[in-house]
Parts: C-alpha cells; structure tokens; sequence
C-alpha cells in the first residue's frame, strides 16, 4: 500500500483480485460511490483469503483493513510501510497481532 492509500478508506464488495509483481495484490471494489481500487501488501496466507465477492473495508488514516464472509471476519494489516514513509506519515495504527491474519467469528451487534 503506497503512502497515498493511507488516508483514503474505503468499502465495498470485491469485484476483481490482480496479483502485483512484487508480492502485492491489487483490488477493484464495488463502493457506495462507484468502483474504486487498492493495492495491499502482506502475507501470502492473507492473499489466499482476499477473493472475488467479499466485502473488504480499509479504515481511514489506518493500516487497518479486514475482510468479511460469511460469518467470519479477518483482520490484517493492508500493508508494511519503510521507516522513511512511517516518518512522513506519522503513527500507523495497526490491529493487535493476536486477531490478525486469521478467520474469527464476527460478534454480532448487541
């Protein structure tokens, strides 16, 4: 994920996946506003999981994005960022590494 996605949110249903060469995979979503893209960057087990047909989210000034289907929910970290982006863009906000990169049970709305 590039330092200008970092401000942008974004949601919606997962229309098409294109691998990057690179190791990142490029997604075009169906949003409220028409399609938009984003390309992440992070494990190949969390690449396995991103398919057609899910709804992805990727929260505002956050490298917090997840995935949902289903009843399950996956929470990961959209990207890595060098030192030198982390510092112009200031305090990444990430999920907590014990329910990241893996399914969960969504709690349902109380």
């Amino acid at each position: 994920m590039k330092s200008e996605y970092f401000p942008k949110a974004i949601k919606g249903k997962i229309y098409d996946v294109m691998r990057i060469k690179g190791g990142s995979l490029y997604l075009n979503i169906h949003t409220d506003s028409g399609d938009d893209g984003i390309s992440i960057r992070n494990s190949e087990k969390v690449f396995l999981e991103v398919k057609k047909g899910i709804f992805f989210k990727k929260l505002p000034h956050t490298n917090q994005c997840y995935v949902i289907k289903g009843d399950s929910i996956m929470y990961f970290d959209c990207s890595t960022f060098s030192k030198d982006d982390s510092i112009k863009i200031g305090e990444v906000k990430r999920w907590n590494p014990a329910i990241t990169n893996q399914w969960v049970l969504k709690r349902k709305a109380k």
